[in-house]
């Protein structure tokens, strides 16, 4: 079986070519693609990359090159039935469903195809079909009609398996829900999103207030956002995302700039709302903003009305959120692996009501307005694996492993290179080979956020151990600003 070369690197001019292949042995392929294909990097430019702002149009450049790589490496079906590409930015409908050919117009064959075309063709084929997204296209939709499951108005509905999908350089694409509904409601199926923008979405409608770019339904298959850019969306439940869906996957992507909005008692999460199984890696979660008390949830994990919800969040930076970082609710599990939760206006965990799990390990939570954890007395912890907080209020002084009550020493939210955003620690952090002695199992994550190889023996004393958070510091003082600390 061919596997990705193991090296640790900088990411000096553009991102190593290495970081799919890590991806793709994640998911478990890497017997699909030979190395001579997958870990050969393909340029991407890193102009004009994302900067923070409530809204953008287009942007330039996918998170990471080589997203063939990653494209290789999805889940292929043996009865894939079509292969779409979006030729036309505007919003219409498909005139003949299920004839195997998009095509806004009556006349048989292949014609000017529409997202929402393509989406409708989809859902009336079998097998698993490809839609591909072309660089620069702004897609605005614009046919009003909330409350229609089939994809011909409002959202667009997802009922078979899918994969939209970006892989050139250039600008990112954009899908635009203008407004009137959220872009993407996942009613059954599995689907792939890889490599484009959503903004716009508004889901703050009582009774439909699921997900503002993203409602995934409990009758989702495997759904996977991968190099995924949220921003710019608005609901009551989930500002970006509201996931019910038994595996669903938020990966090498960024939620920021949404908001949650008032309207419902239990309304809540101006990024993220799970209340079925959802995993969060190598990703940041940022800036995002919430309308009241409860309401100033940046990601929520609550339990659904039966059973319990599990978010695991890996190799993560939530940073920046007006409100709280993450909360977790009675009978739910969150877990924390190698991960930075920081600089959040209220508090960085909270973990509230009975019956609740909490385990966490090789992370950070600093510098939080309020104060970095807020712990029920009725949870159950595992915390006891080389964690740091800076006030002492995440009870890490009952594991002799953490590091409590210390100054991390971080850089402010920052972009690296055209990658997601993170902080990472400066030369004289203490988060610094200060992580678990061993990889994997109750040990570090063998990758950081940005997919560089761990561990790194920074201090070179020959006694390489991980560093605490999401980031893996490298050698190269390039990358290091000294003179701004968070």
């Amino acid at each position: 079986m061919p596997s990705c070369p193991r090296r640790q690197g900088k990411l000096a001019g553009s991102l190593r070519s290495d970081a799919l292949c890590a991806f793709r042995e994640r998911l478990g392929m890497a017997d699909r693609i030979p190395d001579v294909v997958l870990c050969t990097r393909v340029r991407i430019d890193l102009v004009d990359p994302p900067t923070r702002t409530p809204v953008m149009r287009t942007s330039r450049n996918p998170l990471y090159p080589c997203l063939l790589c990653l494209l290789l490496a999805l889940p292929i079906s043996s009865a894939i039935a079509a292969n779409f590409t979006v030729t036309l930015t505007g919003d219409a409908v498909d005139l003949n469903a299920g004839n195997g050919f998009c095509n806004i117009l009556p006349q048989a064959g292949p014609g000017p195809c529409s997202l929402r075309a393509a989406i409708i063709e989809s859902n009336a084929l079998a097998g698993a079909d490809t839609i591909s997204l072309q660089a620069g296209e702004v897609i605005t939709l614009s046919l009003a009609g909330a409350g229609e499951d089939a994809g011909y108005s409002g959202d667009l509905d997802i009922t078979d398996n899918l994969s939209i999908l970006f892989l050139a350089s250039g600008q990112r694409p954009v899908v635009d829900a203008n407004g009137l509904e959220r872009a993407f409601q996942v009613l059954s199926g599995n689907l792939t999103l890889l490599g484009f923008d959503i903004t716009g979405g508004d889901a703050s409608v009582p009774g439909d207030g699921f997900g503002g770019a993203i409602a995934v339904g409990f009758d989702a298959g495997n759904v996977e956002l991968a190099f995924m850019r949220l921003y710019g969306n608005r609901a009551q439940f989930g500002g970006a995302l509201y996931n019910d869906g038994p595996d669903t996957e938020f990966s090498a992507s960024e939620a920021y700039d949404n908001q949650h909005v008032t309207g419902f008692p239990d309304s809540s999460s101006s990024a993220i709302r799970n209340r079925g199984t959802l995993t969060i890696q190598n990703s940041s979660i940022f800036d995002n903003s919430g309308e009241g008390g409860n309401g100033a949830i940046a990601v929520a994990n609550f339990p659904p009305n039966a059973g319990t919800a599990l978010m695991t969040i890996i190799n993560s930076t939530i940073a920046d959120n007006i409100g709280i970082g993450v909360e977790s609710e009675d009978a739910s599990t969150l877990v924390v692996r190698n991960s930075t939760i920081v600089a959040n206006s209220a508090t960085g965990i909270r973990i509230q009501g009975a019956d609740g799990t909490f385990q966490m390990r090789n992370s950070v939570i600093a510098k939080n307005d309020a104060q970095d954890c807020t712990i029920s007395s009725d949870a159950s912890l595992n915390l006891d694996r080389y964690n740091m907080d800076s006030d002492n209020t995440c009870r890490l002084s009952d594991g002799s492993s953490n590091y409590p009550d210390v100054e991390p020493y971080l850089t402010p939210l920052k972009r690296r290179d055209g990658a997601t955003m993170a902080s990472w620690p400066l030369t004289i952090s203490p988060l610094l080979d200060a992580g678990h002695p061993t990889i994997g199992s109750i040990g570090c994550e063998a990758e950081d956020q940005y997919f560089v190889d761990r561990p790194i023996d920074f201090d070179g004393n020959g006694n390489a151990r991980c560093d605490v958070g999401a980031i893996e510091l490298d050698s190269d003082v390039i990358f290091f600003d000294p003179f701004e600390i968070l």
